[in-house]
């Protein structure tokens, strides 16, 4: 019998996980133009992304992002930590696979701080500049926060592209229960998801912020 692995590592990772996101937090759904407008990019052609998004506002894009924060914290991530119990949960699944699960576990970890950084530093400030207040904004803390950001604004969608290479290239040649199976269809659509928002965060967002320091 394979010895179990010690989640508790783990469970620590996600260990008041809702003290930052309220799971029952309502927020207000963006509207259906946007969502749209954003479903249909085409991750491999960035050519004219930035006139797409022309007839939204800066707050609506950022109430769009901050939405999609709510729906990963709420149901992405808790959905895979269930199916990476599930993988626990399986006495002929090898020690490597669970510690893979585990590599997973230690990427949420890196995007919950990503999230915490864009709503605490970055989303305020752009809203600031964005509206009436900006005029009120001192230039030295507008250069402030936005180098703040930039410090700490990883490529976190980059780092998951990682996370799920190295894990398939080290199960390639396994035979995988089906619980895995489901993990790594979940990974492949979080993936997905990540890069179209990082796609309106770094090439819509961010040069509209830029051209209002």
């Amino acid at each position: 019998m394979i010895k179990r692995l010690d989640i508790s590592t783990y469970e620590a990772i996600n260990e008041n996980f809702n003290n930052f996101y309220n799971s029952n937090l309502e927020l207000d759904k963006p509207s259906r133009k946007l969502t749209e407008v954003a479903s249909q990019l085409d991750m491999n052609d960035l050519s004219g992304t930035v006139e797409k998004f022309k007839g939204f506002s800066t707050e609506e894009i950022i109430d769009y992002l901050v939405f999609n924060h709510h729906y990963y914290l709420t149901k992405k991530l808790p959905e895979l930590q269930q199916s990476i119990l599930h993988v626990f949960g399986h006495e002929d699944v090898s020690n490597l696979l669970k510690t893979l699960a585990m590599f997973f576990g230690k990427y949420q970890k890196s995007l919950i701080s990503h999230i915490k950084m864009e709503e605490n530093v970055f989303f305020p400030m752009a809203k600031d500049l964005a509206s009436s207040s900006k005029e009120q904004m001192s230039k030295t803390k507008k250069w402030t926060s936005f180098i703040e950001f930039l410090g700490n604004h990883d490529p976190i969608e980059d780092e998951l592209k990682k996370v799920n290479l190295i894990i398939k290239e080290a199960v390639k040649d396994m035979k995988v229960p089906f619980a895995y199976s489901v993990f790594m269809n979940q990974i492949d659509l979080f993936e997905l998801d990540l890069k179209r928002h990082a796609i309106i965060e770094d090439e819509v967002l961010l040069p509209r912020v830029e051209a209002m320091l």
